[in-house]
């Protein structure tokens, strides 16, 4: 007795199986997420920016790979990493920004994934 398998149940089949090769072939994704949490500091008197970054579960090969600043829309930093020191660290860095200028950081994790906060730089 032979087992005929209808062509809609065939092609059901072979997507399942495009799905999980694709799954098992990038299993880097899986293990891989973008960062948790960027805070903003400005302290107008210093011209200090401080950008708070969390990303868990770090290491050797999976860290923030960089951080862009931006004030009011255009690039003013870009600093690049090879590696994360802890889960939690600060990044300061100097900007000259008036009341109303809108700083923005941007965190880029080397495998997957970015967060970004805004800040209005107050009176």
């Amino acid at each position: 007795m032979s087992i005929k398998i209808k062509p809609p149940c065939l092609f059901v089949l072979l997507i399942l199986l495009a799905t999980a090769m694709t799954l098992y072939s990038a299993p880097s994704i899986s293990y891989a997420h973008a960062p948790q949490r960027v805070v903003l500091t400005y302290q107008p008197g210093t011209n200090n920016l401080n950008v708070t970054v969390s990303h868990n579960h770090y290491a050797e090969n999976h860290y923030i790979k960089k951080i862009e600043i931006r004030k009011n829309g255009k690039v003013v930093d870009e600093h690049h990493f090879g590696n994360q020191a802890k889960e939690t660290f600060v990044y300061a860095v100097t900007v000259n920004a008036a009341p109303g200028d809108v700083l923005e950081a941007k965190a880029t994790c080397n495998r997957f994934g970015s967060k970004s906060e805004k800040l209005t730089v107050s009176e």
